[in-house]
């Protein structure tokens, strides 16, 4: 039995496949051009013609102009405003300005999140990857050096459990006082580690 083919080819007119061809592209070739542009000489330029003034173009000024035309102006770099009479006059080494660490002024006890300036106590990088023992208590290491009372650093070893007599406290106190110039927490606890356990740190 023969095979019937549903799909047989079809003739159709030529004017359908052109106009199929002129809407339909196929992928990778270059659409024609319209009518009105095929039809432009080879030499035909599109867009609009530049200045027509050569005086500004590239080449005159590079080439177009005299030496003395080429050179810098006499004010420039020189302020051309004249200073109101009266005016004191500063000695050549004066800097104007802030320093960009603030040591000029005080650093407030609790710095504000507005505040831009930078007292010197700000931490690094290094400080940031690799923090003080007990940076996460909130205690910082100028913490340790601070010039304090007896009473506050007896109370400060009594907490953490680390009790002396009367003539010991004053005889650790009285050395720490006369090798660092002050009584702090670091200051007694290297005085006490070396009569206690013998560590003796470096430069002492």
């Amino acid at each position: 039995q023969d095979m019937i083919m549903r799909d047989d080819t079809k003739t159709i007119s030529k004017r359908v496949i052109d106009i199929r061809n002129r809407r339909n592209y196929p992928i990778g070739r270059a659409r024609n051009a319209p009518e009105n542009i095929a039809s432009l000489p080879e030499d035909f330029v599109f867009g609009k013609p530049g200045n027509r003034d050569r005086s500004q173009s590239t080449k005159m000024c590079i080439h177009g102009f005299s030496p003395e035309d080429q050179m810098p102006d006499k004010d420039l770099g020189v302020s051309r405003l004249k200073l109101k009479k009266g005016v004191k006059k500063h000695p050549e080494d004066r800097v104007f300005g802030v320093p960009s660490l603030r040591k000029d002024i005080i650093a407030p006890k609790i710095k504000s999140v507005a505040d831009k300036n930078n007292y010197g106590d700000e931490f690094g990088a290094q400080d940031v990857l690799y923090p003080e023992q007990y940076a996460f208590d909130a205690v910082e290491e100028k913490d340790f050096l601070q010039i304090r009372a007896a009473d506050e650093i007896r109370k400060i070893f009594a907490e953490i459990g680390i009790t002396v007599t009367e003539e010991e406290f004053l005889s650790i106190s009285a050395e720490a006082e006369k090798i660092f110039g002050g009584l702090s927490v670091d200051s007694f606890r290297t005085v006490y580690n070396k009569r206690k356990y013998g560590i003796v740190p470096q430069g002492i």
